[in-house]
Order: structure tokens, then C-alpha cells, then sequence
């Protein structure tokens, strides 16, 4: 299952990407989140997060980081991988925010499972991630 949703965020680049990168301002994006980065240094390629879905803990790489254009993660949950990705381009004065997801099953089964319920769980992934540009749209234009 792959969807993107993209918002024009009143804001320069480098306003949103300073928002993004910062670990600390997810909780205003994207509400219940709980992570912290678990590798040395700052973010950049390859640094881990450890970040809590429900009652799991969930490994999350960086898998693409250029500044003011790519966000890419990659998260590992079981049979479960997916890849989100950020990206930004220019508006005139604004940025376009576009945030894709990548949703990939590990085992055949699985897979099965997830063309059969596609209609509905891809319906549940793109209100989410609906909400999750909005919440960004609308803490990035607060400050």
C-alpha cells in the first residue's frame, strides 16, 4: 500500500525543515508520539530512532536525509516494513510538503492478507495521513 498527501505550508523550506528535523516538535504533528533517538550524533543518514506504536517499540532508520528537499525513514515491526518520506519543494514564497507512505509486508501470507484488505486499510492509512499533514501544516504556521 503506497499513498502521498501534499499541503502547502505558509512557510520558507528551511522554516519546515527545521520543524521536521527536530525530533521534539512530533508531538504537535503527529499527537501521541513517543521516540527518541538511540544512535550518537545528529539526525542524519543512518541514525536510529526508537519510537513507541502502542505497546510496541518499533526500530525506525534514516534511510535519506537531504537538507531542505528529503526526509526518508524506514521502519521495522515484525513482519511489517514500511518507508515514510518527507519532501519539500519550493511555492513561490512557500513549501510544498508532500509525505509519502510505503507499506510492505515481509511474509506471503501477509501479503495476501493485505491485497484482499487493501480498499480498507489503504482508506484508514490516507484519513491518517490526511491528519498528519494537517497537524504539520498548522504547527509549522503557529510559530
Amino acid at each position: 500500500m503506497r499513498h502521498t498527501e501534499r499541503q502547502v505550508v505558509e512557510r520558507s523550506p528551511e522554516a519546515v525543515w527545521a520543524f521536521i528535523t527536530e525530533l521534539d516538535n512530533w508531538t504537535e504533528w503527529f499527537g501521541q508520539f513517543e521516540g527518541r533517538q538511540i544512535s550518537e550524533g545528529p539526525l542524519e543518514l543512518g541514525t536510529t530512532l526508537l519510537v513507541k506504536f502502542g505497546r510496541w517499540d518499533v526500530k525506525v532508520e534514516v534511510t535519506r536525509f537531504e537538507p531542505l528537499s528529503h526526509l526518508d525513514f524506514r521502519f521495522y515491526l515484525g513482519p511489517f516494513e514500511w518507508q515514510e518520506g518527507f519532501r519539500l519543494q519550493e511555492a513561490g514564497s512557500d513549501t510544498a510538503f508532500l509525505h509519502t507512505i510505503d507499506v510492505r509486508f515481509r511474509n506471503l501470507i501477509l501479503r495476501v492478507l493485505g491485497a484482499v484488505f487493501n480498499p480498507f486499510g489503504g482508506l484508514l492509512m490516507r484519513k491518517q495521513i490526511r491528519a498528519e499533514v494537517m497537524s504539520l501544516k498548522h504547527a509549522v504556521e503557529s510559530r
